[in-house]
C-alpha cells in the first residue's frame, strides 16, 4: 500500500507542474501575438494628430509706433517738471506720493508711457531739488558732502539741469568724460548692466571710504558725555561746599 501511495502522489505533482508550464507558455504566446499586432499597426498606419484650425480672421496688423524725438522727450519731461514745481508751492502736498494728473500728456493714449514719463520727471525733480536745498547745520557739526550741483533758484534753472540729464539718459548726448572712466575689472566686453553697476560703485565709493561724518558724530557724543560728567562733578563739589559751610553755623 505504501508504494502505491507514493506513486499516486508523484503522478499528481507531475501533472500539476505540467499544467502550470502549459499556462505560462500560452500567456507568453498571447503576449508575443499582441506585440506583433502592434508592430504591424505601427508600420501600416502612422500616428498623426489632426488639429482643427479655428475659423476666424487673423488679428489686425499694428504698425510699429513712432519713436519719440529728442525734442518730444525733453518737452514731455519739462511739462512734468512744471506740474511738480506748481505742486511744490503747496507745503501740504507730499511729492513722493503724488499721483500723475489726468491732464498730463492727455493727447497720448499709451497709459504706461505717460506714467513712465511722469515718474521720471518726479524722480529727477526730487533729486535735483533736494540737492539745491541746503539744511541748516549747527557750527559744531560737520556738514555732509553733497554732489556738485548748480544753484537752483527758479523753475528755469531746474529745467535746464533736468534737460541735460534727460538727454544723457536717453542717449541723445554723450556722458561726461569723468563718467566714462570705468575701471577695467573684467576682460570681457561690458554690457549696459555692468556699466551701471560700476558707475554706482564709483558714486558710492566715498560713502565706504570717507568716515568723516561718523567720526564727527562720535566726537560730539564723547564731548556731550565729558560735559555732563564735568557738570555733575561741579554740582557735587558746590553741594559739598555748601554743606561744610552750613554745618558750623548749625552747630
Amino acid at each position: 500500500v505504501g508504494e502505491n501511495e507514493g506513486n499516486w502522489l508523484g503522478e499528481e505533482f507531475t501533472s500539476h507542474s505540467s499544467k502550470e508550464a502549459e499556462e505560462l507558455r500560452l500567456q507568453q504566446l498571447q503576449i508575443e501575438q499582441e506585440i506583433e499586432e502592434l508592430e504591424q499597426q505601427a508600420t501600416q498606419v502612422p500616428y498623426y494628430y489632426v488639429r482643427e484650425i479655428p475659423n476666424k480672421p487673423p488679428p489686425p496688423y499694428t504698425p510699429p509706433k513712432k519713436v519719440p524725438t529728442k525734442e518730444e522727450v525733453v518737452s514731455r519731461v519739462n511739462d512734468g517738471i512744471s506740474i511738480l514745481w506748481s505742486m511744490a508751492e503747496d507745503p501740504g502736498i507730499d511729492l513722493m506720493s503724488v499721483e500723475m494728473p489726468t491732464d498730463y500728456l492727455a493727447q497720448i493714449e499709451d497709459q504706461p508711457y505717460r506714467q513712465f514719463m511722469f515718474d521720471l520727471s518726479k524722480e529727477l525733480f526730487l533729486q535735483y531739488k533736494d540737492q539745491s536745498e541746503k539744511e541748516d547745520v549747527v557750527p559744531w557739526r560737520l556738514e555732509t558732502r553733497r554732489k556738485l550741483c548748480p544753484p537752483i533758484r527758479t523753475k528755469e534753472d531746474l529745467i535746464k539741469v533736468v534737460e541735460r540729464q534727460v538727454k544723457i539718459i536717453f542717449g541723445f548726448e554723450p556722458k561726461a568724460q569723468k563718467e566714462n572712466l570705468i575701471i577695467r575689472w573684467a576682460p570681457k566686453k561690458r554690457d549696459l548692466v555692468d556699466e551701471l553697476l560700476v558707475r554706482e560703485c564709483q558714486e558710492e565709493e566715498s560713502e565706504w571710504t570717507d568716515f568723516s561724518v561718523e567720526e564727527n558724530i562720535v566726537k560730539n557724543e564723547v564731548a556731550d558725555m565729558v560735559i555732563d560728567n564735568v557738570l555733575q562733578v561741579a554740582v557735587e563739589a558746590i553741594a559739598m561746599a555748601f554743606n561744610k559751610k552750613l554745618t558750623p553755623q548749625m552747630s
